[in-house]
């Protein structure tokens, strides 16, 4: 090959190396026939002098790396500049595997230490295995392996006894005859070594601090060549929102980021990836940090000193990386499915009821939106509608959005759908809702799905006699309370036969239950508590909504909507209303001059008449046709026509729903967390229902001191606001250290302590 020739550059020192910068920031220095590519002073190419075709790659990644230009690249005299811009062009185009199809000459078979690969190998490398154990684990010969470490600039001095032993390790083990039946271990096989090899520790390689091996992955992930920074903890005091940690250790409980690496995958190479974005949205939700925007008023390297990380990413990084996910819609569906399956293994016997219930997200934006009635407005605003399934504890297990506010009636059964796919084809669950779902045709599908259903009854009712009521014993807000109630049946049209249970009001009015559950599979007492635990359902709506921002609005992104959509005829609509207001301007002139003379005005004499008011009595009659010509107008319209009859194509849209559906099941996890802190605190605290999510709340905000020693994160956290919040938070903390959590996928295993309350010390002296 022909070398590249440096001897026209004025850069020799006397031990013959020669020495071209690059710029401010990259140095390429040349000792016989090797070239090596410095950044900073630390070495990341490692290319043959005689090797043309490598040394252009190597610039080319240092280019699209930022540490030099093409112009500094080509002033220093190493290639000429049509040669250059060339390569470089090929190198955005088509990355590595251009440059190699560029150069290469003849057969171009597949090459088999793809840049994948490679960093694959690097990574094996900062676990301390040696070559041999990496070879069998990437299934590469060992000189390849050595290759591509003197490509990377990297030098292994290993005694020959550890490396023997260790590539042993590595190696899978064929046992002797007779060896089958002793009851031995299993041997270790490549993919063993690599599983245990590539768990991250939460501590910096061997051999280096934090500050390098910080410095060292900034670089790599410049180049691309890791997924992610490690997790790494630094000993520090008065770290703020040390708290949060107490979170993040029941965080691998809820399967998020297990979930959403199997489900939705991986993004792309970089300074933070999936375990990073996870845990930074985790920790925003838990520590109210409600919107991108807020964090700009939190330092990202104490936010990131609690999550392992040199800095946590800010509002630009982290919307960049939600819409990297989000592009993948249809793997959101599947991602809160997942998730909803492995709550249903947690809390099987939680799964008897479901609360189904419709909530409103107001828009308030430019965009032409389908309107929906806002309950805690009391108003009709532009709106999307998301239905929420909660268990009978309330927590909340499935949410799924809809396109154009559609009406309970019409989406129930397409939850049920999605509700099937987690609880199993034998389940059969009561689902619970309000009068939004009121429909007999609905109750007997429901029933033919496989479920049971408990709701109010909706419109005119029978009023039973008082006598038919017994005095029964309720709970009710946790409270005992005596309600007259009447357990019988009643007959639907469009369903049958069903049972009914009666409540007689303090007002006097009835309330009826409706339910297809028998009295010998649900007490009446129990059909009274569980329609009032609907309740439990509307208190996570606000909790979520002002703890967690469940209605911010993420995403100005816009999708097309459905332009086959059936909605109202506006149209008939409009019959509707002139309807409604002549019958009321017509009952209006009835109560002035009487119903008799309006349909045979001819009754009444001349003097009569005008006492009469003839001229109302004519308009009376008036408006009796124009009702009667009007309905039949209407009965010749159709109540629903396609959306685009009605809207031009262009203003079809719907919110981006992806974007919503991943931070939905980033909040409904941080939920079901604070759920499980709760009830590990519970014990410790008095008046726990009405103040352990506070507590815990609160939890999260308090600093800490963080210290690493012997393979374990020891957090001290500051005490609480009150005595008996820190005896309670101590106790959580002591349950947490039973349980042995670990951060998230490391094997660093979290230890929590509490500083006892200044007025506690004082009674302990």
């Amino acid at each position: 090959m022909q070398q590249v020739a440096l001897d026209h550059l004025d850069v020799g020192t006397d031990d013959g190396t020669k020495r071209v910068p690059l710029g401010r920031l990259a140095t390429l220095t040349q000792t016989g026939d090797h070239i090596v590519l410095s950044v900073g002073g630390v070495p990341v190419e490692h290319v043959d002098a005689g090797d043309r075709a490598a040394l252009h790659t190597a610039l080319a990644r240092l280019v699209f790396a930022g540490a030099t230009t093409q112009a500094e690249v080509i002033n220093a005299g190493l290639v000429p500049r049509a040669t250059f811009q060339r390569a470089c062009r090929a190198y955005r185009e088509g990355g590595e595997a251009a440059m190699r199809s560029r150069s290469r000459r003849g057969p171009k078979g597949p090459y088999r230490a793809t840049p994948a690969v490679q960093r694959r190998v690097l990574r094996l490398v900062r676990r301390g295995l040696p070559n041999r154990a990496i070879a069998a684990i990437v299934q590469l010969s060992l000189d390849t392996v050595k290759g591509i470490l003197r490509r990377h600039g990297i030098k292994r001095a290993v005694a020959p006894a550890v490396q023997e032993e260790l590539s042993a390790a590595s190696e899978p083990v064929t046992p002797a005859a007779g060896d089958a039946g002793d009851g031995g271990e299993e041997p270790e096989t490549a993919k063993q070594v690599e599983a245990s090899a590539e768990l991250p520790t939460g501590l910096p390689p061997r051999g280096m601090t934090v500050d390098q091996a910080r410095q060292f992955e900034f670089l790599s992930a410049r180049m691309g060549w890791i997924e992610e920074q490690s997790v790494l903890f630094e000993g520090a005091r008065g770290v703020p929102f040390a708290g949060v940690l107490l979170a993040l250790a029941v965080l691998p409980a809820t399967g998020l980021l297990e979930s959403v690496r199997r489900v939705v995958g991986r993004l792309r190479n970089g300074f933070y990836g999936v375990r990073s974005l996870i845990t930074v949205l985790f920790a925003m939700a838990l520590l109210r940090i409600k919107r991108p925007e807020k964090l700009k008023n939190y330092s990202p390297s104490a936010l990131g000193r609690v999550l392992g990380l040199d800095r946590a990413p800010e509002m630009k990084t982290v919307r960049r990386k939600v819409a990297s996910l989000a592009a993948r819609e249809e793997a959101m569906g599947r991602l809160l499915l997942d998730l909803a399956r492995q709550h249903a293994e947690r809390a099987k016997d939680a799964l008897g009821f479901l609360y189904v219930d419709g909530h409103v997200r107001a828009y308030f934006g430019k965009r032409k939106l389908s309107k929906a009635h806002v309950t805690r407005m009391r108003l009709s605003l532009p709106a999307t509608t998301e239905y929420w399934v909660n268990d009978a504890r309330g927590e909340p297990v499935l949410v799924v959005t809809v396109e154009g506010n559609r009406a309970m009636t019409r989406v129930l059964l397409d939850v049920l759908v999605e509700v099937r796919k987690i609880i199993g084809p034998d389940a059969q669950p009561t689902v619970v809702f309000d009068r939004g779902g009121w429909s007999p045709a609905l109750f007997r599908r429901i029933r033919q799905a496989g479920f049971h259903f408990l709701t109010y009854r909706k419109g005119p009712a029978p009023s039973y006699p008082r006598s038919s009521f017994q005095p029964l014993e309720v709970r009710k807000g946790g409270e005992l309370v005596v309600r007259p109630v009447r357990d019988g049946h009643t007959r639907l049209r469009g369903y049958g036969r069903c049972r009914c249970v009666a409540i007689l009001r303090d007002d006097g009015k009835q309330t009826h239950i409706l339910t297809s559950r028998e009295a010998e599979s649900m007490s009446a007492r129990e059909v009274c508590e569980r329609m009032s635990r609907r309740w439990q359902q509307e208190n996570f709506f606000r909790y979520a909504t002002e703890n967690y921002a469940l209605d911010a609005l993420w995403t100005y992104e816009i999708i097309a909507g459905d332009e086959d959509r059936p909605v109202p005829n506006p149209a008939r609509k409009k019959l509707e209303r002139q309807i409604a207001a002549a019958q009321a301007e017509r009952k209006k002139l009835l109560a002035g001059i009487g119903g008799d003379f309006v349909d045979a005005p001819e009754l009444l004499s001349g003097d009569e008449l005008a006492g009469r008011n003839a001229v109302d009595v004519l308009r009376a009659a008036e408006l009796d046709q124009q009702v009667k010509q009007w309905r039949q107008e209407r009965r010749a319209l159709a109540t629903h026509v396609p959306l685009s009859s009605i809207r031009d194509p262009g203003d079809i849209v719907e919110l981006a729903r992806a974007p919503k559906l991943l931070l939905d099941a980033v909040k409904i996890c941080a939920y079901h967390a604070e759920t499980m802190l709760v009830s590990h605190l519970a014990p410790y605290l008095n008046r726990a229902e009405d103040e352990a999510r506070t507590v815990v709340a609160g939890a999260m905000q308090l600093p800490g001191d963080i210290e690493v020693r012997d393979g374990e994160l020891h957090v001290t956290l500051d005490p609480s606001s009150a005595p008996r919040y820190t005896r309670a938070v101590a106790g959580l903390a002591d349950t947490l250290n039973e349980l042995g959590p670990t951060f998230p996928e490391t094997s660093l295993r979290l230890r929590f302590h509490v500083a006892p309350h200044p007025g506690q010390e004082a009674e302990n002296v």
